[in-house]
């Protein structure tokens, strides 16, 4: 198991419900100082998910999340509300993500609605 090749635009990012079902949602992620980084909003069923359990998996994908394109890892997770934190990872997605995440995230999600307070997933590889 390794970490997704920054390459990759999305991972899957698998996550637990209480009755152990695993919930896979295509997120995109940087990776840094050997860990993944994914940012969310704050209220997400994710977020949820994850303050009662931190254990996931993920694997790279493509954008809907329908093919995944290489292994599956184990991992932690930590949130990380610090808003220095969220700042990084805010500059860390639009330099990665440039003119998508200008579109998708500036434009299109404000229009939907889905704006309001952020964090930061810290994933550390297990096993």
């Amino acid at each position: 198991m390794s970490l997704p090749d920054p390459e990759h635009d999305c991972i899957s990012l698998a996550t637990f419900r209480r009755n152990g079902t695993e919930v896979r949602t295509p997120v995109w992620f940087v990776v840094s100082d050997g860990k993944v980084w994914v940012f969310t909003l704050l209220g997400t069923w994710k977020v949820k998910r994850l303050r009662r359990d931190p254990r996931v998996r993920f694997a790279p994908c493509n954008s809907s999340g329908r093919r995944i394109l290489g292994p599956w890892s184990e991992g932690q997770a930590r949130l990380d509300e610090a808003p220095e934190r969220v700042e990084w990872l805010r500059k860390a997605y639009k330099a990665k993500y440039t003119w998508q995440y200008f579109l998708i995230v500036q434009v299109l999600y404000r229009l939907l609605g889905r704006h309001g307070p952020g964090l930061a997933i810290e994933i550390t590889q297990t096993a």
